[in-house]
């Protein structure tokens, strides 16, 4: 993946309002609304029928998802480093025998 889009999304990710974030519903003149809320306060608060649930769901989950996404990335970059280092010192070792 490309570096710039890990930089863009951890750029993004520490402008955000603090987490975690929560759904909220908001239930004005029988009609379900939906909104985000944090520690900090207010995260989104659309007209009821704007948002939808799995919007919703989806918006309050993101900052904590592409936290766990760019771990594993990381993760799995430091492996395939790692395997990679392998592979040239087998190679290198196959090579002098």
């Amino acid at each position: 993946m490309s570096k710039t889009i890990v930089a863009r999304a951890e750029s993004l990710l520490r402008a955000i309002t603090k987490g975690p974030w929560e759904l909220g519903e908001n239930w004005e003149q029988g009609d379900p609304g939906f909104y985000v809320t944090s520690s900090d306060g207010l995260v989104l608060a659309p007209e009821p029928e704007i948002l939808k649930r799995a919007d919703a769901d989806f918006i309050a989950a993101s900052p904590e998802l592409v936290t766990e996404l760019l771990a594993e990335l990381r993760r799995l970059s430091a492996e395939r480093d790692e395997l990679s280092e392998q592979l040239s010192d087998q190679k290198r070792a196959c090579c002098c025998l």
